[in-house]
């Protein structure tokens, strides 16, 4: 009887022992699988970045070659002008068109400037970062913007404010550029604990969907989908013939967070 007890007890203990090293076995294979799913949805995310950053260069580099080197081309002929020609009038002209050209130059250059960089983010509310930029727009388009805006009912962090400011920007630089809207409206609508920002065009339909292939490349569709997910917002898109409204659904996680407490 007490040679049974014995073999139960060992085979017991080398059972006990053998269950815990695959536990042990499954939760290590398990750690190590989820590291390097980690590992590459890290990789896949930089890879977006990295491929949005390499576009956002590449558009500079053409707006900076296409219009402000134009332009500056533009004044080299005329300080030609002024030089071989002798007569004012011919020189007067000149200088008007220098200075013309100049100075869509510097608004061209201060567009840019403030997409690289938009002063501000930290100390002022989303609703005046947006407006500073739509006045901004309309001094080099003659597309026809509204914007709206409700009360804030909760603050933004800076990041929250950058990364809607990028998405926001982004889409109306593909209005301009791929819509042929005439009109395009931007509204920031606060709810208790979400903030919702409705843009609006009556230009041709596009998918919204970067996946697709009927989406249209290029445009930075793939990199507004990164972004939003950085911050767990949500991205609409209604489409119609001759509109489009896309709608970014923003939820105030510090207020969940105190909730669930």
């Amino acid at each position: 009887m007490e040679n049974k007890i014995t073999i139960m007890f060992w085979l017991g203990t080398i059972l006990a022992t053998v269950l815990s090293c695959v536990v042990i076995a499954v939760v290590i294979l398990y750690q190590k699988r989820l590291k390097e799913y980690q590992i590459t949805l890290l990789k896949q995310r930089l890879s977006i970045i990295l491929e949005a950053e390499h576009k956002e260069r590449a558009r500079i580099a053409r707006e900076l070659h296409d219009g402000v080197c134009s332009e500056l081309l533009c004044v080299i002929n005329y300080l030609q002008i002024i030089k071989l020609y002798q007569d004012k009038k011919t020189k007067k002209d000149a200088l008007k068109q220098i200075k013309k050209i100049s100075l869509n130059c510097y608004k061209q250059l201060q567009v840019l400037s403030y997409h690289l960089a938009p002063p501000h983010i930290k100390d002022n509310a989303l609703e005046c970062i947006f407006s500073d930029f739509i006045n901004l727009i309309k001094k080099s388009t003659t597309i026809e913007f509204s914007y709206h805006y409700t009360d804030a009912s909760f603050q933004i962090k800076e990041k929250e404010k950058l990364i809607l400011y990028r998405v926001v920007q982004e889409l109306v630089q593909n209005i301009i550029k791929h819509s042929s809207a005439s009109k395009v409206s931007l509204k920031l609508v606060w709810e208790q604990d979400k903030l919702i920002i409705l843009i609006s065009d009556n230009g041709v339909g596009y998918d919204s969907d970067f996946k697709s292939d009927n989406a249209k490349k290029g445009i930075g569709l793939s990199n507004i989908h990164a972004r939003l997910k950085e911050i767990n917002a949500r991205f609409k898109h209604i489409r119609e013939d001759n509109s489009n409204t896309i709608g970014i659904y923003f939820e105030n996680q510090d207020n969940k967070s105190s909730n669930s407490r």
